[in-house]
């Protein structure tokens, strides 16, 4: 991780709620209700986080702006299969390693601000991206938090939209389920090579034997060879096998005439190399760490000033 820059990725936040046995739920759950409760779980089960094949992954720090209405958090990777470090001096040619004492991993740490929109559905979200690549380590602690949130909380009842009553004559309630979706935002780069140059093939891939060793099954398939495509046009041929195939492999060849490869989502058309990126740089004299247990104020300023 390099010590004089970060790269800041932009998403859209949207909070998708849906109720048992209805089409529409009665009521849409705010965000920033559920976040404010969702902040309440960091502070009282701090650290909340959660493990997976050794890599453990936690909220370090959760802060509030209540005048800019953003929410400030610190999201940390500790790593237990990474090899120990090796550090050398090229002129001595003199190393050293770092090893590891048990339990511990190699640690990094990823800012993130999500920033209140008019709509009570909706988040701007800023990730720093370190080692932490993607939003799905984000999705998956948020998702532990709702459900802990969930547990006999008022915000994820309603009451019946046919105003029914049970038997000892109370409200009839539906019980509420929150799910956040992250969107990228698309680059001018991803833009461009879609309405300028011209798409080649595709292969839908599916994943198979996840409790297993994972295996990829693929469809390739040939939509309109060498011909023009729009971001629409795309999203509406993948549409109808999102659900089979999460992902597809695109070959693209971009208005200077190089064929790209990349792999996309297929239900959000979300690829890593072609959501919007910024980036901020260090002071003189300062350089950025690769972990934290604190916010790094400095980092988050740098953040606030790209969003417009």
């Amino acid at each position: 991780m390099d010590k004089r820059f970060r790269n800041i990725y932009f998403y859209d936040v949207i909070l998708e709620t849906k109720a048992t046995g209805l089409d529409n739920p009665p009521k849409e759950i705010r965000i920033d209700e559920l976040l404010k409760q969702m902040r309440a779980v960091y502070k009282n089960l701090s650290p909340f986080g959660f493990d997976k094949n050794s890599v453990w992954f936690s909220i370090e720090e959760w802060n509030f702006d209540a005048v800019k209405k953003e929410h400030h958090l610190l999201i940390n990777k500790s790593d237990r299969n990474k090899s120990d470090p090796m550090f050398s001096d090229a002129q001595t040619k003199q190393r050293r390693r770092v090893k590891k004492n048990q339990g511990e991993g190699d640690e990094t740490s990823s800012h993130v601000i999500l920033q209140l929109q008019n709509d009570p559905r909706k988040l701007l979200m800023l990730v720093e991206r370190g080692s932490l690549a993607g939003t799905n380590y984000i999705e998956k602690i948020f998702a532990k938090m709702v459900k802990t949130v969930k547990s006999n909380n008022d915000l994820f009842k309603a009451p019946h939209p046919d105003n029914s009553k049970t038997n000892d004559g109370k409200q009839r309630m539906v019980t509420l389920y929150a799910h956040f979706h992250m969107d990228g935002h698309l680059s001018n780069s991803f833009i461009k090579d879609l309405e300028n140059g011209s798409f080649i093939d595709a292969c839908l891939i599916s994943e198979k034997n996840r409790n297993q060793l994972v295996e990829y099954e693929e469809q390739k398939i040939t939509l309109m060879e060498n011909k023009l495509f729009t971001i629409a046009g795309l999203k509406n041929a993948f549409a109808i096998k999102s659900k089979d195939y999460p992902t597809a492999r695109l070959r693209l060849k971009r208005p200077n005439g190089k064929e790209r490869t990349t792999v996309v989502e297929t239900d959000t058309f979300h690829e890593v190399n072609y959501v919007r990126k910024e980036i901020i740089h260090a002071d003189d004299g300062v350089s950025f760490d690769s972990a934290y247990d604190k916010i790094n104020r400095d980092i988050i300023v740098k953040m606030q000033k790209l969003i417009t």
